[in-house]
């Protein structure tokens, strides 16, 4: 099996996920999810990297960080939900069909789940879904797109096969401006835990807000009904700026003016994966 296969692996990948994963998820979702997220996302690569000749950990972006880096990385994709996703879902509610917000807008992985099968979902969306999705999208398919078509055009792809999956077209842009933070911070921090980490982090502020909500508290969205479109582009403008700001004092700066973290990982990749040659 050779790395010119990535196609057709991720092709399997997603047939996967939309037929035997949506199937079993529709039989019991837990088990549904959990089976999507290790078997397809996990599984799959760490199998195909093995195939390949490749080290998994290293191929797929395990390295060595610094603590600033990650906690870096987890403020970022807390911040994110503040500063992009709630003004940007909040926008789009108000031009989608009412339709759409009445079979995607109240959904949740939660919903009708108790005792061990609720603590499993708790744990697979906070902590194994961050993870597996991480190794799947930017650990396996976004450095060998960047490879191909540059850092813009990968990272952009990467995200939009990232937000596909989640079959919400009211959280696609809201999402799809995720998968472009994380992607980033995996392309420059030259380690796939920090965009792990931002994803930890913004799934459980998902999960704590809506453990809030579940005890009579108001969702975050509520409070915005007085904000005009100006006023929300105007939040999101500013908080697409705050973040880009953050990244670049946060060291995830977009033009390395000497070699960078990234390079020197993805040049230490390179390395291990060259076939060696045979002894005589």
């Amino acid at each position: 099996m050779r790395e010119s296969s990535l196609p057709q692996v991720v092709a399997l990948g997603l047939v996967l996920f939309f037929v035997l994963g949506i199937f079993l998820q529709s039989l019991n979702v837990v088990f549904g999810a959990w089976f999507v997220q290790v078997f397809v996302f996990f599984c799959i690569p760490w199998v195909s990297c093995r195939l390949w000749g490749q080290a998994p950990s290293r191929a797929l972006g395990f390295w060595a960080v610094s603590l600033k880096k990650l906690a870096a990385g987890a403020l970022l994709g807390a911040v994110c939900y503040f500063a992009v996703v709630l003004p940007l879902m909040y926008w789009v509610k108000q031009v989608v069909p009412a339709s759409w917000e009445k079979v995607f807008g109240g959904r949740t992985p939660f919903a009708d789940l108790g005792g061990i099968e609720l603590w499993l979902m708790v744990v697979l969306v906070v902590l194994a879904a961050p993870l597996c999705e991480e190794v799947f999208f930017r650990g396996f398919i976004q450095p060998k797109l960047i490879q191909r078509w540059g850092a813009p055009l990968g990272l952009l792809v990467t995200s939009v096969l990232f937000s596909f999956i989640h079959v919400d077209p009211i959280g696609f842009l809201a999402r799809l401006a995720l998968g472009v933070l994380f992607g980033w911070l995996a392309y420059a921090g030259a380690s796939l835990w920090v965009s792990v980490l931002a994803h930890v982090s913004y799934n459980l502020l998902v999960y704590l807000i809506y453990v809030w909500v579940s005890y009579g508290g108001d969702e975050p969205s509520t409070e915005l009904s007085f904000l005009g479109p100006g006023i929300l582009f105007l939040w999101l403008a500013l908080g697409t700026g705050s973040m880009v700001a953050l990244l670049w004092v946060l060291g995830f700066s977009p033009k390395p003016t000497k070699a960078s973290d990234s390079e020197t990982a993805q040049a230490c990749t390179l390395s291990m994966v060259q076939p060696r040659a045979k002894k005589p």
